[in-house]
C-alpha cells in the first residue's frame, strides 16, 4: 500500500511538471503573438506618419508653386499696363 501511494505521488508530481511546462509554452506562444501584433501595429503607425508627412510636404510645394504663379501673373499684368 505505501508503495502504491508513493507511485501515485510521483505520478501526480510528473503530471504537475508536465502541465507547468505546457503552461510555460502557452505563455511563450502568447508573448510571441503579442509581439507580432505590436510589431505590425508599430509598422502601420509608422507608415501612416510617413504618408501624412509626405502629403504635408506636397501641399507646401503646391502652395509655393501657386504663389510663384500668382507673382508671375502680377508682373505680366503690370508690364502690359505700362
Amino acid at each position: 500500500m505505501p508503495q502504491q501511494l508513493l507511485k501515485n505521488a510521483q505520478s501526480a508530481q510528473s503530471k504537475t511538471q508536465t502541465e507547468g511546462q505546457a503552461g510555460g509554452f502557452i505563455l511563450l506562444e502568447v508573448l510571441l503573438a503579442m509581439s507580432l501584433v505590436l510589431t505590425v501595429w508599430i509598422g502601420s503607425v509608422n507608415t501612416y506618419q510617413v504618408l501624412i508627412l509626405r502629403m504635408g510636404q506636397e501641399q507646401q510645394k503646391r502652395v509655393h508653386i501657386h504663389q510663384e504663379l500668382d507673382q508671375h501673373e502680377i508682373e505680366q499684368s503690370q508690364k502690359r499696363d505700362q
